[in-house]
């Protein structure tokens, strides 16, 4: 008599995020005879996940958790996971978290995992998101069995938690370091400076982030164009694609910075552009533990980032690169001289950062994941 075959459902706010952080352990699950679905809002990625044989779930999620249509998602989950009969549910993203968890109970699947990409609550939150977010995470933990954080400080808070099985750390969702460490050639790399008009002489920065509020852009173009009153020939890359991108494309054209300012919006060759910046700069006002400063690692490059959860987690301050405050223009701005009046200062911290990316190596994080899922399909 054959076993049922084993089921996992992964949940989110978007199919975006399923393709940017998820679809490796998805395709590791598959391997092991492990049928996976995946439950987000169409967001224009949907047709990537299904030409990768990916079975996709339609939600119409809104942002705001108290929204009533929500309460119409919990339902629709519920009697979709009823159906499935999923052993378990794996939720991320904060609302997804909470209707997926909610619809879970009631659907009485066996495993419920939640990854914490961040908590909304963490040192220097306003009292609103403690209030709030805190007492929604904790009240929810009694509905979760296997709580994942990729922090060190959502781990300590979490530990306080009604978790009923465990708190577990995961070093973040990974990066392929072969990918990242690979040198790349003089040609490639050549033509990618003639395509974005990069000179032998310009200093490269690069910031790999979303066009939102949170990652705190501001303090970036103020930086840059202090860099440029100064007298230094540098050029700034910005790759991501969000809702602030006209805004801050018309701040940079009325700052006069729209040729050392580049927005790049979405694109597929980050190890190249890595490969051929001078620095990485991440400057969030809050942060998970941020993908794009993994990749750097990988890179081996400096790194100048604020001084915040996640980040000091990847940094240490004047070894592998810079903490600086949030909105702190004048430290920004001097970090980043010091770097590029230093080019023994540069490698050296690059070699340092490398050195600092093994434990983030996406088969360590594959290997951890792996296991608890094996661990949580056995129970």
């Amino acid at each position: 008599m054959n076993r049922k075959q084993k089921k996992v459902a992964f949940v989110a706010s978007i199919y975006g995020h399923i393709k940017a952080f998820h679809i490796p352990i998805i395709n590791r699950l598959r391997d092991r005879g492990i049928e996976v679905h995946v439950y987000a809002y169409d967001d224009g990625n949907k047709e990537e996940l299904l030409a990768l044989n990916i079975i996709c779930h339609d939600i119409d999620l809104i942002r705001n958790p108290f929204n009533k249509k929500n309460f119409r998602v919990i339902l629709r989950l519920k009697k979709s996971f009823q159906q499935e009969k999923f052993d378990i549910v794996h939720v991320h993203t904060p609302v997804a978290s909470v209707l997926g968890r909610i619809a879970a109970k009631f659907a009485k699947v066996p495993t419920i995992i939640y990854t914490a990409h961040g908590f909304h609550f963490y040192k220097g939150a306003s009292w609103f998101n403690w209030i709030t977010f805190y007492i929604i995470e904790y009240c929810l933990s009694y509905l979760t069995d296997i709580l994942i954080t990729i922090n060190e400080e959502d781990t300590l808070r979490a530990k306080s938690f009604k978790v009923k099985q465990e708190v577990l750390y995961v070093p973040g969702v990974g990066v392929d370091i072969q990918k990242f460490s690979s040198r790349k050639s003089m040609e490639v790399e050549m033509e990618l400076k003639s395509e974005l008009s990069i000179n032998e002489k310009q200093f490269v920065i690069l910031t790999v982030a979303e066009l939102i509020e949170r990652k705190n852009y501001g303090q970036l173009i103020d930086s840059i164009l202090e860099l440029k009153n100064k007298g230094y020939s540098v050029k700034c890359l910005i790759v991501g694609i969000g809702d602030l991108k006209g805004v801050l494309e018309e701040r940079v054209n009325h700052l006069g910075l729209e040729n050392i300012i580049s927005f790049l919006g979405f694109r597929r060759d980050i190890p190249e552009l890595m490969s051929l910046s001078d620095v990485v700069v991440l400057l969030s006002r809050q942060e998970g533990l941020p993908k794009a400063l993994l990749e750097a690692l990988a890179s081996g490059k400096p790194i100048i980032t604020t001084d915040v959860r996640g980040n000091r987690e990847l940094v240490e301050n004047g070894v592998n690169g810079y903490l600086v405050n949030v909105d702190d223009v004048i430290s920004t701005v001097q970090r980043l001289e010091d770097i590029i009046n230093n080019k023994e200062l540069q490698n050296e911290m690059g070699i340092r950062s490398k050195s600092r990316s093994n434990e983030y190596d996406i088969k360590n994080v594959l290997s951890i994941l792996e296991n608890i899922y094996i661990k949580a399909l056995k129970m």
